[in-house]
């Protein structure tokens, strides 16, 4: 069963490196038919505690940028996968995808139109944590 999939990536048509991984993965294993991109706003992402910037900073030194996973990677120079505004709702229904994922790092919107198998996203946290907008510390 071959599935076409629809990716909402943030206006500036970025994904987060470990996101644009996983993808890249799912195109390998042949179960993808087609592959479209949605551009949505970003999450406004809050200010981090003095404490948090420090260790953040000191984990990109001690780690480097290479293994940061949320190393935003521009995604225009890709294949040429269609690309659609997040309220073009007809052309996103004439593309028919059988799922819509949408990326961490942009907002949920409410659509009319619900994929066949559904809009997938992945949250950190977990029970109250889940919606936090605290990164850490």
């Amino acid at each position: 069963m071959e599935i076409r999939l629809a990716i909402v990536i943030s206006d500036d048509m970025t994904l987060p490196a470990w996101e644009a991984r996983m993808l890249g993965e799912l195109g390998k294993l042949g179960a993808v038919s087609g592959i479209a991109f949605i551009t949505s706003q970003k999450k406004e992402i809050p200010e981090s505690s003095q404490f948090y910037r420090l260790f953040s900073r000191f984990e990109n030194w001690w780690f480097g940028d290479e293994n940061d996973a949320f190393k935003e990677i521009s995604i225009v120079a890709r294949e040429n996968y269609p690309v659609f505004n997040s309220g073009d709702t007809n052309a996103i229904a004439e593309f028919s995808p059988d799922i819509i994922y949408h990326s961490c790092l942009v907002k949920v919107e409410e659509w009319i139109f619900t994929p066949k198998y559904g809009r997938w996203e992945i949250r950190f946290g977990a029970g109250e944590y889940a919606n936090s907008t605290v990164p850490a510390f």
